[in-house]
């Protein structure tokens, strides 16, 4: 690694801090919308029309902070690859003209603004974590999984603790009624991803962890912080969150019984039973402080679904109406011509969003668009497939259900690559596997020096 000047180093150890502050950022800003606001009920109409709120202001202003880093340590190729980024955004709003007769340019800089953000935090962290490599990489894990086990028990916390007292946002607000709980968090799917991020890879930490080696508190925080947000997803109820709960846990069972048939290991298969006991002596306790009620709401949420299906299609009931808004997005990029075809019609053409993130770039930023924004991510993929062959283990594995999860997200349910929220999770789950699958610090980084 080439040295660093003093305002490089400065900003970085910024940008350790800001790790450290981003989980508070979106529970003030729900306390801030609900209390502040007076809002009681947050729904796609509204959110498009919430305006600048003050996590978005500090966001916006660290995404000043990591241009500004990039710039400092002349990092050409990440300003290469955000040229064609800015050119289509550019571009979206021609084809926004041509399709609407309008330009929103607000709305317009404010999306794109929110994928800049998150696709910069790949460029940036890549490098911060690599300057922290130290010996073989261990310490920056450590220090890495401590920050992941932090984030899940206070952000599962967080959603608890307003469960059990009634209060905050419920996760829907439909025909159905009200049901689930998201503690005071602006959206149910945000909080929903970076949860099912961050549980497989703390619990496959736990599991793998040797505890003579570690002090007494880290396996207790990282047991703790696993059951706390498994039931936080149970709480939350969507379909999404009672699918990450279970694929997380089935898949480190599978993890767990693969060495103890294999190698007659013991480790892993206890560590499973220790994570799966913490999860349920949390939901025994939640029953008992709730007085059921929190058994009736997940009962409920879990119902909901099967009751949707019956009314509206299988289809419907999983994509959440989404299908519909789907549909109509292609009507319209179908007739808007070349200009549409090859740059999108812009995100200030559509009064709601779509919420599956990869056909909103198709969309919205068009062909071109759809090539210069994502091709970063689908290298950082087949990078992970590669490492992945290399290092098939338990944290592996945790990793891929984590990614995988997400990636679903993006095609079906999720609002990941446009969102600072679940966003900043995705890249950083994306930067910690290339941190734990790197032999030498320039392994971490994007582009070889």
């Amino acid at each position: 690694m080439k040295q660093t000047s003093k305002a490089a180093t400065l900003l970085e150890k910024v940008f350790w801090v800001f790790l450290f502050v981003n989980p508070f950022l979106d529970i003030i800003n729900g306390i801030y919308i609900n209390v502040v606001m007076g809002v009681g009920v947050l729904d796609v109409k509204f959110t498009n029309t919430l305006g600048v709120t003050p996590s978005l202001v500090v966001r916006m202003i660290m995404l000043v902070a990591f241009a500004l880093y990039i710039l400092i340590v002349r990092d050409k190729k990440s300003i290469l690859a955000a040229l064609p980024i800015g050119l289509c955004w550019l571009l979206s709003m021609l084809g926004e003209r041509v399709s609407t007769g309008t330009v929103s340019i607000f709305v317009d800089i404010q999306y794109a603004a929110r994928f800049c953000y998150n696709l910069v935090l790949l460029m940036v962290y890549t490098r911060v974590f690599a300057a922290r490599w130290g010996e073989e990489g261990k310490s920056l894990l450590r220090r890495l999984d401590d920050i992941i086990a932090l984030t899940l028990m206070l952000l599962s916390l967080s959603i608890l603790a307003s469960a059990v007292v009634g209060i905050g946002y419920s996760t829907y607000a439909d025909r159905l009624g009200y049901r689930g709980s998201r503690g005071f968090f602006y959206a149910g799917n945000d909080i929903t991803a970076v949860l099912a991020l961050l549980l497989p890879v703390c619990t496959a930490r736990f599991m793998s962890m040797d505890r003579l080696a570690s002090p007494r508190w880290r396996p207790a925080l990282y047991l703790a912080a696993g059951g706390l947000s498994a039931n936080a997803l149970m709480i939350i109820g969507s379909k999404t969150a009672f699918i990450s709960v279970a694929v997380s846990y089935a898949v480190m069972l599978a993890a767990a019984l693969i060495p103890l048939v294999r190698e007659k290991k013991r480790h892993t298969a206890l560590g499973f039973a220790e994570a799966l006991g913490a999860a349920l002596a949390v939901f025994g306790i939640l029953m008992v402080l709730s007085g059921m009620e929190l058994w009736h709401s997940i009962v409920g949420s879990f119902s909901a679904t099967g009751e949707l299906a019956e009314r509206e299609g299988v289809q419907s009931a999983m994509l959440s109406g989404r299908n519909v808004k789907l549909t109509e997005h292609f009507e319209q990029f179908k007739n808007g011509g070349i200009i549409v075809w090859l740059f999108g019609m812009g995100r200030g053409s559509q009064e709601e969003i779509l919420e599956m993130d990869v056909f909103e770039v198709l969309f919205y930023y068009g062909i071109a668009g759809c090539v210069s924004f994502l091709w970063l991510y689908a290298k950082a993929a087949i990078e992970f497939f590669k490492s992945m062959v290399r290092r098939p283990d338990i944290i592996t594995a945790a990793l891929f259900t984590a990614l995988a999860m997400c990636a679903g997200y993006l095609f079906i349910a999720g609002h990941i690559l446009f969102s600072v929220t679940s966003g900043f999770y995705f890249a950083f789950v994306i930067v910690y596997s290339r941190v734990y699958f790197a032999r030498e610090a320039e392994e971490v980084l994007l582009w070889k020096q």
